[in-house]
């Protein structure tokens, strides 16, 4: 059985200029070390050491920009006992945010690039069992790595650097987001060491009828593939086959099955047969049924390597069918029942996604379950969520829209060094995220260049090609499609296919936006997949991050928090947008506390009817996911929950 030893927790941080310094020797002392905390961020630690004010507070982040300016160095000792050894010894990381060199023992052994997914590096040889031992993470400064890199002839909004770099763009500001690039070692870092003969990917598919098939590697190859022994070449081709067993449990719900078949290799399938299983549905439809599984690789009546976790039977399929009207449906359907798609846009829970706390997943998904959404889009901006998120996601009956991490952006994909970077990212997430019942739909990414209308533009052959190709091989369970907004004409934002974005309210914006209710009336998607308004936050949340003589709109410190899109077709900017509602429908205003008042009862007002809209056509649209759920920091902008997790009056609205 393998051996994992935890590397969370106390860790030493320290800092030099871009490309200078060297703190990897195992002997090597450094000054102006703090406490840092893994997994985590830099920002967060260097906070609570006093070295930078809280960068949420206030314009402080401004004073913070020279965080993402240095490389930082992690440091850390331990030991392992002679017993947790074995033939075969790793370091594994889940997620370092960015470029990242790693030691161990003063020998480089790995390095990462790729915020988005897991880095194993071979410790055999370096590894000293019974002694001290002292891992290294050099994290070099994003910006200035990126900076070095000449855009060409790429578009990106906000950021056009970013579009190199495999980590959040939203890191590098967007309309509701600081550019407050997060830093560090964000995900679980572990030592793991296993002899040979283990299980190295299982993927679960399910019907209803009860068929539960399992796809299980090792890594135990065959040393040939002549299957059928013919001779060769005058002599007889020898096949060696591992002698293993796979064994698969399955239990849950009163009901208990296993199955034994011997290893063919590398790999392997069985299915097991339920009967009368207890279905997973969407909140609203049914209950959202789990079974646990088991599967144990077995030599010689010890088990090698065992695997476990849960799985939902259910099916998805992606109903676009030609309509009497014209145009094509976009209606989703799960265990051969349609459903009608409600929830809203799912951002990071924070710039700085390594603190985000498990507390707090269970809480916003909580406030989702009891809103009565049953589908969040993971936005293409931001990260693949936690395992935490999804596992509570299968739990509570909320089905996930996963897009792939690209946004509004031309990716270089005639570059093969960062088609190379994509492949592995893509295929780790389809691996690790396929099991989850509630993930239903995969999406090549948000609003590409393009998706809204006729530019020539980067990035075809990731969407059309790589990603597809990937989740085909993979996980041919789900539908796929390109992009979100996506349609069957050239025009990717047509109404009339596919998914849609953009609302009411720079159309009533412009003509009055007492006339909301007359735009939403002209709205005829058959699926919209992200529309909004943005309104202020309460005024208790705005007294944790405004100084006192800032807390009146507008100034210079409200704007910095409300953040702006130059991209739009309004001359106003978001702040300006709030105040003109505000008193458009409601009247003019005394101070911060009426204009709170007025704009989020407007925010509430607005949305909701939008919502009501289509909800009244329920079918002929068979989604409405509004923009946003959450914040990613403090402000007063799309979200329906704030920073700190309350809800704004636009909660009880959808």
């Amino acid at each position: 059985m393998r051996k994992r030893i935890s590397l969370h927790g106390k860790w030493k941080l320290a800092s030099f200029d871009h490309g200078q310094g060297d703190w990897s020797a195992p002997e090597a002392t450094m000054s102006d070390v703090v406490a840092a905390r893994v997994p985590g961020d830099v920002h967060a630690d260097l906070m609570r050491a006093g070295v930078i004010e809280d960068p949420y507070f206030g314009d402080n982040q401004e004073r913070s920009r020279w965080v993402t300016e240095k490389d930082w160095w992690y440091r850390r000792e331990f030991s392992v006992p002679k017993s947790a050894i074995r033939e075969k010894t790793e370091l594994v990381f889940d997620g370092i945010d960015t470029f990242a060199t790693v030691w161990l023992n003063g020998v480089a052994v790995g390095r990462t690039d790729n915020m988005f997914r897991q880095y194993r590096f071979d410790v055999t040889d370096v590894i000293k069992p019974a002694e001290k031992n002292v891992v290294v993470v050099r994290v070099a400064s994003t910006v200035k790595t990126i900076e070095s890199i000449d855009p060409k002839q790429y578009f990106a909004c906000f950021y056009v650097p970013r579009v190199f770099v495999r980590k959040a763009q939203c890191h590098f500001s967007w309309d509701w987001s600081p550019q407050l690039p997060a830093v560090g070692i964000w995900q679980s870092v572990w030592l793991e060491s296993y002899d040979a003969g283990q299980l190295t990917d299982v993927c679960v598919r399910t019907r209803c009828d009860g068929a539960v098939s399992f796809l299980v590697e090792t890594d135990q190859r065959r040393l040939r593939q002549d299957l059928d022994g013919r001779e060769h070449r005058g002599r007889k081709v020898e096949t060696y086959v591992p002698p293993d067993k796979i064994v698969v449990e399955i239990s849950g719900h009163g009901q208990r099955y296993r199955k034994t078949v011997v290893s063919r290799g590398q790999r392997n399938h069985l299915t097991i047969f339920m009967k009368r299983p207890q279905l997973w549905w969407p909140t609203g439809m049914g209950e959202p049924s789990l079974y646990d599984y088991q599967v144990a690789l077995v030599r010689d009546g010890k088990v090698r390597d065992r695997v476990s976790g849960r799985f939902g039977v259910r099916e998805v399929e992606l109903i676009e069918e030609p309509r009497a009207e014209g145009g094509f449906t976009f209606r989703f359907r799960i265990n051969g029942q349609d459903v009608f798609c409600k929830g809203a846009n799912w951002v990071p829970a924070d710039c700085f996604p390594g603190t985000v706390s498990d507390d707090k997943y269970r809480y916003l998904i909580r406030l989702a379950r009891e809103a009565n959404f049953n589908m969040l889009r993971i936005w293409g901006g931001g990260i693949y969520e936690k395992d935490i998120f999804y596992d509570l996601c299968d739990e509570n009956g909320v089905m996930i829209w996963q897009d792939f991490m690209f946004a509004c952006a031309d990716y270089p994909d005639d570059d093969p060094a960062f088609i190379e970077a994509v492949i592995p990212e893509v295929e780790y997430q389809v691996r690790r995220l396929r099991n989850h019942p509630s993930l239903v739909y995969w999406c090549g990414g948000n609003e590409k260049t393009g998706s809204a209308g006729f530019k020539i533009h980067y990035g075809e052959r990731i969407f059309h090609t790589v990603i597809p190709g990937i989740c085909r091989d993979l996980d041919p369970t789900r539908p796929y499609h390109a992009a979100s907004p996506y349609s069957m004409s050239d025009l990717g934002n047509d109404p009339d296919s596919g998914d849609t974005h953009g609302g009411c309210y720079e159309h009533a914006f412009k003509r009055g936006i007492e006339h909301f209710r007359e735009e939403i009336a002209k709205i005829n998607t058959v699926f919209h997949s992200e529309f909004g308004l943005h309104g202020p936050t309460l005024y208790r949340t705005l007294k944790r991050f405004l100084p006192a003589d800032r807390l009146d709109p507008p100034n210079p410190t409200w704007e910095l928090h409300v953040q702006d899109n130059p991209y739009n077709d309004l001359a106003e900017t978001f702040s300006e947008v709030q105040l003109t509602v505000a008193e458009r429908l409601f009247g003019p205003f005394n101070g911060v506390r009426e204009f709170i008042k007025r704009a989020a009862t407007a925010h509430a007002e607005i949305l909701g009817e939008e919502l009501a809209h289509h909800r009244r056509r329920k079918y002929h649209n068979a989604g409405a996911m509004f923009w946003m759920f959450g914040d990613t920091w403090p402000c007063g902008s799309w979200a329906a929950v704030d920073y700190y997790g309350l809800p704004k009056p636009v909660y009880y609205a959808a």
